[in-house]
This record gives structure tokens, C-alpha cells and sequence, in this order.
């Protein structure tokens, strides 16, 4: 994969690039000015490149996320399945941008400060509740009693929202087509409970790139807090985290693979 971009100079300085894995093969001179040429090794996760331009030097600014966040609710049919979605895409930044700082981006300065819109949309492929990927085994869940009474509001007629107004389920799909639920554990376990059986029946927020669609197993990485040192972004799915464990057994080896087994290991 070659990307190439053009940048309007007088005289070519030099080209700092902060990140190894880029390699810069050179800057050829057009009539619009010089050409640089960075070529990305395949499974290296940078998607999006910023030139940024000043008096002394041309660098070459890497943001692995450029995000997208989708808002889906279920919406009643008599003959289709269909959803209500909304579609936010967050402005590129000059810094590592992680998961959840693009839902905390996409909260403060869309969703809490305008009237986000969805359009109707049916859905083709429905993703089963039960496959989709937990972070938490059976003792990472701390709260029965909250699971029992969000069931109850659910099997009311109600939904299950945070303070802020956005769903308590949020999702990430990686690029082997695995959703990997990494808030709103509870959440989910009581829509289970309430007989729910797929994704579109509840309502959740997805986050995307916007240019890969998937989010690479170093993205993932995140959602292990401070243990992320402790793992290498192909095994994490081997492992899930206990946030009410002390912090030197928080990262444990996964037993439940899903949320299909997550169900079945509580009695409620």
C-alpha cells in the first residue's frame, strides 16, 4: 500500500516521521512542489496521515482512529427489521485517538450539544446477542440486583440508557467480523433475560474507523485499562478484565467466550 502526498514548497527542508513502521522513500519534485512517498508495511494500523507545515520542517503526523459513531435503535415493523440510525463522524486529531475518547468526543461535542437525526434502515445480516464477545467473565459481573430490575423495566416496555443520554451498550467490530461488547455488560445480560436475542432489538452505539470500518486488535487494547502493557494485540481475546478485583488480578484468563456463556455460568 503506497500513499502519496503532494505538499506545495519552495525548498524541501527535511521530513521528520514519527513512526517506525513508516518508511519514507523520498521526495520527487512535481510542478505543484515535492512528492513524498510513504510506503506502509501490510498489518501496520495507520489509515490516516496529516502533513502539517511550519517555518523549519515538514512532519508527517500519524492518528491511527479516524472515528465513526453510529447510533442504533430498534424501530417497529410489521414486516421488516428495521432500525432508526444516526451517523457522527469525529474530526481527525493530531494525537492518538483511542476508543473511548472517541465516544467521550462524540458525547460532549455532538450528541449533548444538538439534536442528532437517524434515518430508517433495514437490517440485512442479525448479529445473535449470544455470540457476541464479552470482557468480563462470570465474577467480573458485580450487581444482580441491577440486572434484575433492568429486566423488569425492559419486559415494561422500557430501554436502558446512561445519565448522559446514550446507550449503555457499546460495541467495536474487528476484522474478522467479531463484536466485542466493551460497555454495558448488564446491560445486555438483562435485554438476554428479557428474551432479546439480537443486536438490533436493543438500542446500542457502535464506534468505527472511518476508513477500515473494523478496529485492529491494537485499538482493543484499551479496554484493558493499565494491563494492556501486559498483553500483545493478537492474544486478547484469551483474557478478560475483573475491574472489582485487586488490581494485580484484574487481568484474568477468559472461561465465558461470549455472551451466550455469560448468561448460562449466572443465576439470576
Amino acid at each position: 500500500m503506497v500513499l502519496r502526498y503532494t505538499v506545495t514548497v519552495f525548498r524541501f527542508i527535511r521530513l521528520q516521521v514519527y513512526n517506525a513502521n513508516v518508511f519514507v522513500s523520498g521526495a520527487t519534485y512535481t510542478p505543484s512542489g515535492y512528492m513524498f512517498c510513504a510506503v506502509i508495511p501490510l498489518g501496520v494500523d495507520i489509515q490516516v496521515f496529516f502533513v502539517y507545515r511550519n517555518i523549519k520542517s515538514y512532519m508527517l503526523f500519524i492518528n491511527k482512529m479516524d472515528g465513526i459513531v453510529k447510533l442504533v435503535y430498534p424501530y417497529r415493523s410489521s414486516n421488516k427489521v428495521i432500525v432508526r440510525l444516526s451517523l457522527s463522524q469525529i474530526p481527525p486529531s493530531k494525537t492518538d485517538t483511542s476508543v473511548y475518547d472517541i465516544v467521550d468526543l462524540f458525547r460532549d461535542e455532538i450528541f449533548l450539544k444538538s439534536n442528532v437525526k437517524g434515518v430508517d434502515k433495514e437490517v440485512g445480516d442479525r448479529v445473535l446477542l449470544r455470540d457476541i464477545i464479552n470482557l468480563h467473565n462470570k465474577d467480573g459481573i458485580r450487581d444482580m440486583t441491577q440486572i434484575r430490575s433492568m429486566t423488569q423495566e425492559i419486559m415494561s416496555g422500557g430501554d436502558i440508557f446512561s445519565a448522559d443520554g446514550l446507550p449503555n451498550i457499546k460495541l467495536v467490530e474487528t476484522r474478522s467480523n467479531e463484536w466485542v461488547l466493551f460497555d454495558g455488560h448488564h446491560s445486555m445480560l438483562a435485554y438476554m433475560l428479557a428474551g432479546k436475542k439480537y443486536l438490533d432489538e436493543v438500542p446500542h452505539l457502535i464506534v468505527e474507523d472511518a476508513q477500515r470500518i473494523h478496529v485492529s486488535d491494537k485499538e482493543i487494547l484499551v479496554f484493558f485499562g493499565k494491563h494492556k502493557a501486559e498483553l500483545k494485540s493478537m492474544n486478547w481475546r484469551e483474557y478478560v478484565i475483573n475491574w472489582q478485583a485487586k488490581e494485580e488480578n484484574q487481568l484474568q484468563k477468559r472461561v465465558q467466550n461470549d455472551m451466550g456463556g455469560l448468561l448460562e455460568s449466572l443465576t439470576v
